[in-house]
């Protein structure tokens, strides 16, 4: 199998949405239930339309009777960590793992706090620390897949991919990054079919719409430089489709740019 040097700034990481929706979502139904928490539904949709102080307002108004909830407290972390407000990011589920000891996904919050203010290395250390306490976690393997990539270590992050696509085969998000760590590679055929097979499971995320859009055109095109006739046209045809779709959504984004600039022509 031959592979490709693939230009590192044409491709785009996958963004950290989906993972802090897996990790605040679950909390509608633990402990008590989203009804029961006042405000708390609402601060989930501010949330949600990227309306972080109000979300957090929302929050402080009720906090006080709520202290050792696990659904405030993880919202709470996840909007400062939206904010770029790590200490207090890191201050809230420092809380949230002494009142829960029990679940993982405030140590993968905290990987994320960690990798997304540049320290994946402080990321890994501590998923290393609680690994083996969740080793079946999701979440954990998925923020050391993210972490290890931020630190171009593909081979660590594919086995944290492989792990949690043997549990989980259609998880959108672990399919669309072996897709990058594969276009990476240079892996183009690999890099193409798990592409695909995100693309056929789908997310409601636009930003990882866009991403998923934008390498799959990107790869498609590149498929196509090294290939002729009737299926160098139908690789063409096809990056050209998704590098479109992708505009639709972000037109403006300088990698989608470069892609749409450097398509071959037919």
């Amino acid at each position: 199998m031959k592979f490709y040097k693939i230009e590192k700034k044409l491709i785009q990481y996958l963004c950290t949405g989906a993972l802090l929706a897996a990790i605040v979502a679950p909390g509608l139904n633990r402990g008590l239930v989203a009804e029961d928490l006042p405000r708390y539904k609402e601060a989930v949709q501010l949330f949600q339309q990227g309306k972080h102080e109000d979300s957090l307002e929302a929050i402080r108004s009720v906090f006080d009777d709520y202290k050792s909830s696990y659904e405030f407290r993880m919202l709470a972390a996840a909007n400062y960590l939206e904010q770029g407000q790590y200490d207090s990011a890191v201050s809230h589920l420092r809380y949230c793992m002494k009142d829960h000891p029990d679940r993982a996904e405030p140590h993968a919050l905290l990987a994320a706090v960690y990798r997304r203010s540049g320290q994946p290395k402080k990321a890994l250390a501590h998923i290393r620390d609680v690994i083996r306490k969740y080793p079946d976690s999701i979440q954990i393997r998925w923020e050391a897949a993210l972490s290890y990539m931020a630190l171009e270590s593909v081979a660590p992050a594919r086995t944290h991919v492989s792990k949690i696509l043997s549990s989980d085969p259609n998880h959108f998000g672990a399919l669309y990054l072996d897709g990058v760590l594969y276009l990476k590679a240079g892996d183009l055929e690999n890099a193409e079919f798990r592409l695909r097979n995100a693309a056929r499971i789908g997310t409601s995320d636009k930003n990882l719409q866009f991403g998923l859009l934008n390498n799959l055109g990107l790869t498609l095109s590149l498929l196509a430089a090294r290939t002729d006739g009737s299926r160098r046209d139908a690789y063409l045809e096809q990056a050209r489709e998704y590098l479109e779709k992708a505009s639709e959504l972000r037109p403006n984004d300088p990698a989608l740019k470069r892609n749409l600039a450097t398509l071959p022509t037919t």
